[in-house]
């Protein structure tokens, strides 16, 4: 997983990781900033358009679908 100082390139969703959780969570990359994180890849892109994530995120990764 790579540190939020480094952003991803591609906009799209993205395997998230907060210090407080260990479950998997899933967030769209509008370019800019992280969306709103959802248990599932398809919710957190169907839902992209919501609010900015709350949530200090740590790390973060690429999935393959």
């Amino acid at each position: 997983m790579y540190p939020v100082f480094i952003k991803p390139v591609h906009i799209g969703v993205y395997q998230v990781h907060d210090e407080g959780f260990d479950e998997n969570w899933y967030a769209y990359w509008d370019g800019v900033k992280f969306r709103a994180r959802y248990y599932s890849p398809d919710l957190a892109y169907n839902k992209r358009n919501t609010i900015e994530d709350w949530v200090v995120l740590h790390r973060w990764r690429g999935i393959v679908k």
